[in-house]
């Protein structure tokens, strides 16, 4: 089948015809322009002009000068004026004009057209028409041209007269006569050749088919739109193919080649090959059309397609699948591969590529040793998978264990199925094989995750009744500790009392601050603090067996990060650390300075030089190889027994020191416990600029406040708290009749006390209608939930302080100062 490049020859030709007929196309389009816009100029002139002529000189001199054919006629098609530009179109003086009528210059086919038009604007139905009729030159040549007829009235004249302005059209008439001509000559040519050929004028969007073509498709005329041929193209095909050609259209190839399917009218699919290229385009590259062929290769695609499916597709199914597969046949004993992909090759480490191409060894002794996946004990070789699957059993989702080729145990996942052939005997045996390696650990990690969740959903859930619990004991216990005496030993139960409900609350915010998403936003911060304040929560979670030491040296210690991320590194290490050691021993966590001055081969080659905070954590278990120590930081990587470790603990770790701009490195050695060091750089934090400072006006003062609550036990804990400091208390724990009391006499109260969370109405929707009632009443809202997403929603809202429960008599005045210092 003749190629694109046999038709080169063609193309030129066409390409050089279709170059004239743009040049002819664009240039009636410019005569066309030209005569609308003198037309329409003419109009509004004479309109313009006409309206305001005051004599026949004015009229004459517009006549006379006028680009366009401008002639006036009596009624009865007597030349009246003919203007300079009539007696150039017509080839007659002036002189010979006025002795002449129109139908002397008007071919005698055309001198009927217009007749209606005339007699309705006779009528005043109509105030101008357009026509286009021939004329006859003095010379015998035609004129084409387009006439707008008009009537005028001229001062002093007792008669209208007709006047009619003439677009000479004869050039475009005569160019659009050589372009038919020339299409019609370029159709004869495509219709000479003996295959499909195409030509897409693309800026009409219209495609000329030659017969040959129409006849692949089983039909006598096509559609010569682009959209009918675009809704030929198959489903399957479609965006392929309009994508290539829309590649081709903007230059990005150099000719365009697709073999697809196309719908006959007797409505089934047809392969083609199609295959064309543009052959003009604009001086901006934009394409303006483009020919090509098509070929019927409908037979020779469905050989093609039954060996593909038998064959390749077969191949490459196996080759990419994302797992072990491979075919073998044979019988036990006797096992051959028929094909393997790369993976099942790599278990199979006994076979190489060259055995691959020809024939390998038994398959069936893929690994040698397995072992049970519940018991880990070995598999006697009778009941192994593969020789089973030979002796016509269908092995579905079976897992095992296989040696590696460093003889660590691979957990496996097998499907095996015997095909049968014709007559009943096993001809192959399909075979699937899936590390399960990491499906494991991720199963692990999702369990880990759904108790961490658990835990959040726990500690939320609690927090608010459990915070509210602490505040009435810890109210009552200030207050009793103000009635006893502070030598007896009541005083000293009281603060006793007081120092547990404080440590609960601090572990209460540490569970919330370990089970929630870290935060993302880094900010500088010292990280001394936060790891004192973690201490409680390590100390409670690790063995008593084992001491926590620290060493905090560090004189900067101010990095960009966000605090519940360095509890959860801390978390994670000295939960690592404590699992290592087997009976007694230590943990020991430090911090320095130090200056980065160069990459540490392995670990940080990626790390910008400078002055950094080195935190190490240090503990005395069993170690590992050193050798292996620089994969701790590969996920899925760990030392710990099977089940007892994810090996995820030190990449999270990581990740989240990554994501702060810093690096780890993990040193050991064996029974020389585990250094984890963690260098990150130092924040660059302004110092603030010396003012001085404005003298503090003293708070507003307060006696009346207005507390609302729906804990009755919390409403008497702080009135009483309250009225001790001297204020005058009016508690309630119904919000909307608290509303109503305020709502009575704004003026009456100087500060209200406001719970978050209450039935009926919300402690920041109860703030809103009190600041509407009266605006510069100093409000505290008090919140037994402490997560950041809702201390982030509280703060936005119209309340001047937000203190968490529990809170302390210290807290609450600390609070309520606060809140009435906004008000001075």
């Amino acid at each position: 089948m003749p190629e694109i490049l046999d038709q080169e020859q063609l193309e030129n030709a066409l390409k050089k015809i279709h170059l004239e007929n743009a040049r002819l196309e664009e240039r009636i389009k410019e005569l066309e322009a030209e005569n609308q816009s003198l037309q329409s100029e003419l109009i509004e002139k004479q309109k313009k002009e006409l309206a305001g002529l005051e004599s026949e000189a004015k009229f004459q001199a517009m006549f006379n000068q006028s680009g366009v054919g401008v002639a006036l006629f009596n009624l009865q098609g007597k030349f009246v004026e003919a203007n300079p530009a009539i007696v150039d179109l017509s080839g007659y003086s002036a002189e010979e004009l006025m002795r002449m009528s129109f139908t002397d210059i008007t071919f005698s086919d055309d001198r009927e057209t217009g007749v209606k038009q005339f007699l309705d604007m006779l009528e005043g139905k109509i105030s101008r028409y357009t026509v286009e009729r021939r004329y006859r030159h003095k010379d015998g040549s035609t004129i084409y041209g387009i006439s707008q007829i008009s009537m005028v009235r001229i001062p002093g004249s007792p008669e209208p007269f007709v006047m009619a302005q003439v677009v000479n059209i004869s050039e475009f008439k005569a160019m659009q006569r050589e372009l038919r001509e020339k299409e019609k000559k370029h159709k004869l040519v495509m219709d000479a050749l003996g295959f499909g050929l195409w030509d897409w004028d693309i800026v009409r969007g219209s495609v000329y088919y030659n017969p040959a073509w129409a006849a692949i498709l089983e039909e006598e005329a096509v559609d010569p739109a682009y959209e009918s041929w675009e809704s030929r193209i198959h489903p399957d095909d479609r965006d392929r193919v309009l994508n290539s050609i829309n590649n081709h259209l903007q230059g990005l190839t150099p000719v365009w080649l697709e073999e697809h399917r196309l719908k006959t009218s007797k409505g089934h699919w047809k392969w083609v090959k199609g295959q064309g290229r543009v052959v003009e385009r604009l001086k901006n590259e934009a394409p303006l059309r483009m020919i090509g062929t098509m070929a019927d290769i409908d037979e020779r695609k469905k050989v093609e397609n039954t060996l593909y499916k038998t064959t390749r597709i077969l191949e490459e199914t196996i080759q990419q699948a994302p797992y072990a597969m491979f075919i073998m046949e044979g019988s036990v004993g006797n096992a051959r591969l028929l094909i393997a992909n790369e993976m099942a090759r790599g278990f199979m480490d006994q076979f190489t590529a060259e055995d691959a191409g020809g024939r390998p060894p038994d398959p069936t002794e893929l690994g040698c040793h397995l072992y049970s996946y519940m018991d880990e004990k070995e598999i006697a070789s009778d009941r192994k998978p593969l020789i089973r699957a030979l002796a016509g059993e269908s092995i579905k989702n079976e897992r095992f264990y296989v040696l590696d080729a460093q003889g660590e145990k691979i957990p496996m996942e097998i499907n095996a199925f015997p095909v049968y052939g014709k007559s009943g005997n096993i001809v192959a045996v399909p075979v699937t094989l899936f590390d399960i390696s990491k499906t494991l650990e991720a199963e692990k990690d999702r369990l880990q995750m759904h108790k961490l969740e658990a835990v959040g959903t726990l500690a939320g859930g609690i927090s608010h009744d459990f915070n509210n619990i602490l505040s009435i004991i810890i109210g009552h216990a200030e207050i009793v500790s103000d009635e006893v005496s502070k030598d007896g030993q009541a005083y000293q139960s009281i603060n006793a009392i007081l120092e547990a409900c404080l440590r609960a609350r601090d572990v209460v915010k540490q569970l919330l601050d370990f089970a929630r998403k870290a935060e993302t936003d880094l900010k500088p911060m010292a990280v001394t603090p936060v790891i004192q304040e973690s201490l409680t929560l390590l100390r409670s979670s690790i063995p008593a067996r084992i001491e926590i030491k620290t060493h905090l040296t560090a004189k900067n210690d101010v990095v960009m990060a966000a605090p519940p991320q360095i509890k959860q590194v801390l978390i994670n290490l000295c939960t690592n650390a404590s699992q290592a050691i087997k009976s007694g021993g230590e943990i020991k966590i430090s911090t320095d300075n130090l200056e980065l001055s160069s990459p540490w081969p392995g670990w940080n080659e990626d790390a910008v030089p400078g002055p950094c905070l080195r935190l190490m954590i240090e503990d005395s278990g069993e170690g590992m190889d050193p050798a292996i120590a620089h994969r701790a930081l590969e996920p899925y990587f760990t030392t710990k027994d099977v089940g007892k470790g994810a090996g995820m603990g030190l990449p999270v770790v990581h990740g989240l020191i990554k994501s702060m701009g810093g690096f780890m490195r993990v040193s050991s050695g064996r029974r020389k416990g585990v250094k984890v060091e963690i260098i990150l750089p130092l924040a660059e934090v302004k110092k603030p600029t010396k003012t001085v400072a404005a003298k503090e006006r003293p708070a507003r003062k307060a006696k009346n406040v207005l507390v609302v609550d729906d804990e009755k036990a919390l409403i008497v804990t702080q009135k009483a708290m309250l009225e001790r400091q001297g204020y005058d208390v009016v508690g309630e724990t119904d919000a909307l009749k608290a509303l109503e009391i305020f709502r009575a006499n704004p003026g009456q109260f100087d500060l209200a006390i406001v719970d978050m969370s209450m039935p009926g109405i919300n402690g920041d929707a109860f703030a809103r209608e009190l600041k509407k009632l009266r605006a510069d009443i100093p409000i505290v809202l008090a919140t037994g939930y402490s997560d950041e997403a809702s201390m982030k929603r509280i703060r936005s809202l119209d309340v001047d302080v937000v203190i968490n429960k529990p809170m302390t008599r210290s807290d609450l005045s600390q609070a309520i100062n606060a809140a009435l210092k906004q008000h001075t």
